[in-house]
């Protein structure tokens, strides 16, 4: 059996790894995270250009387009002592990044074979997922021996890549809205009494019946395991790429808008949860988008406003004369960028700064290096500012981002753009580099690591430093987002308009 080389060892990737290992197959293998999920018996290289020197087959195993286009952009850079003639795609990229990552490793006589996989990492560990394929008959049959060494389940759907691609989205499009479904089905029949397993056992024999009656509740909701191993974020990217999909080619969206919605608000109340939790998501109505503000208590999903604040505020005439000197730390000695403009319409902040009159050594303290984050950074104002947002957009922090919509519009970054921001990395419009800066951001919130393909987007731009500040910026805003939602800090009258 001929070595194979693989890169991305996650839950899948792992699984799969493991699989060609088992069929006889040699592994040479290399993942962002280090060599701690090498599967026993597979070699670990250190760099993707270390895969392209072993193996003449490599599989790519990655969370998106932008992180198999880099991947791609490695193994050709590998030079003259690359082996690697072909890549099995069994990522989930969509259409047009299987089309352009096809492209480009061709201009390097690399052949591409678009093989998204579905059934789970269960079904991967029982090799009963369905490998999805698509690719010219010369490389599909090269490749024939890899793609049996994944799984027993194989379907060539078409002769040129984003074909399998296409079932793939449309496949996860429905796994996605029958899951969804499901949970809205299941919380109505518990809200009237049901019991969920009766309702599960006549479903699953009726005609509500779906890979979630049959699988998904019963192995995971109705346990409480929650550990299908394939997590929200990445079911909202799918549903967003087949959205986008349909819609570049005039098709009926619908269903899919709605579903899609669901999910990205699922993805960013609960960052890297299983994607079955879904079911306690949508039970607890936090997943019921089309609510009246005063329906849904001015709420963020996942967010329980407080009668009062936990901490409540001083007003500026009880603080305590510490706070001169913690309000003075917020201004480094070095400044590199402007300090806010004085306006006397311009939001205050009152009720953070009251709440933190409440410690004036800890505000001293954290305003030494929130002084830094925002007026000694080496990022640009703008730079800073869609790191900062997006924080406050991921997390749900209303007071955060009223107060950086304000920051936001100092930089010039507009409306439009500010909106774009809450729709995250993927919305379209946005530079490469700052669509790496917000992807670093979710990286960070979900997992506290910045992947290798968005790491080395961020270095074409950001120098050292600059890369160092981004995620002390990330951190410094994750634990205000912690403190405003856990103090119970109101908006200020002068700031609900950003709201």
């Amino acid at each position: 059996m001929p070595t194979v080389g693989f890169v991305g060892l996650g839950n899948m990737g792992g699984a799969l790894a493991s699989n060609l290992l088992r069929a006889g197959h040699a592994v040479v293998a290399h993942d962002a995270a280090g060599r701690a999920r090498t599967p026993e018996g597979a070699t670990y290289v250190p760099s993707v250009a270390g895969v392209a020197q072993g193996a003449d087959v490599v599989v790519l195993s990655l969370p998106d387009g932008a992180a198999s286009e880099q991947v791609a952009r490695e193994l050709i850079a590998a030079g003259e002592d690359r082996r690697t003639t072909h890549v099995v795609e069994t990522s989930t990229v969509g259409v047009d990044a299987a089309q352009a990552i096809a492209e480009l490793l061709a201009g390097a006589g690399v052949a591409y074979v678009d093989a998204p996989v579905s059934g789970g990492v269960a079904g991967a560990r029982a090799r009963t997922l369905a490998v999805i394929y698509a690719g010219p008959d010369d490389a599909c049959a090269h490749v024939e021996p890899v793609l049996a060494g994944l799984s027993d389940r194989r379907h060539r759907v078409g002769d040129r890549a984003g074909l399998a691609q296409a079932l793939k989205l449309a496949n996860n499009f429905l796994s996605a809205t029958t899951l969804a479904a499901t949970s809205e089905a299941i919380a109505f029949g518990r809200s009237v009494g049901l019991d969920m397993a009766t309702m599960l056992d006549v479903l699953d024999g009726a005609s509500g019946r779906s890979a979630a009656t049959s699988d998904k509740f019963p192995e995971h909701v109705l346990t409480e395991r929650y550990a299908s191993g394939f997590a929200n974020g990445l079911m909202a990217k799918d549903v967003r790429l087949y959205l986008r999909s349909v819609e570049e080619r005039g098709g009926p969206a619908t269903v899919g808008a709605v579903t899609a919605s669901l999910w990205e608000r699922f993805a960013a109340a609960e960052p890297g949860a299983d994607f079955t939790r879904i079911f306690p998501f949508v039970e607890a109505g936090a997943g019921a988008g089309d609510r009246t503000d005063a329906e849904a208590g001015d709420a963020a999903p996942g967010e329980s406003p407080a009668d009062a604040p936990r901490v409540t505020p001083l007003p500026p005439a009880e603080w305590p004369e510490e706070m001169r000197a913690a309000l003075a730390a917020l201004r480094p000695a070095e400044p590199r960028h402007p300090y806010p403009r004085r306006d006397p319409d311009r939001p205050k902040g009152l009720n953070v700064l009251g709440t933190l009159a409440r410690y004036p050594a800890l505000a001293r303290a954290f305003h030494t290096f929130n002084g830094h984050v925002l007026f000694a950074t080496t990022l640009t104002v703008r730079q800073r500012e869609l790191a900062v947002l997006r924080v406050a957009a991921v997390r749900h922090a209303d007071y955060e981002w009223a107060q950086h919509v304000v920051l936001a519009g100092d930089a010039g970054i507009t409306g439009d753009e500010v909106a774009r921001v809450a729709e995250g990395p993927d919305a379209p419009g946005w530079s490469p580099p700052e669509e790496a800066i917000l992807r670093a951001v979710d990286e960070l919130l979900a997992d506290a690591l910045i992947t290798d393909a968005t790491w080395a987007a961020l270095s074409r731009e950001l120098d050292q430093h600059q890369l160092m500040d981004l995620v002390f910026t990330v951190g410094a805003y994750d634990t205000l987002a912690m403190a405003f939602r856990s103090f119970g800090i109101e908006l200020d009258d002068d700031l609900r308009k950003w709201a």
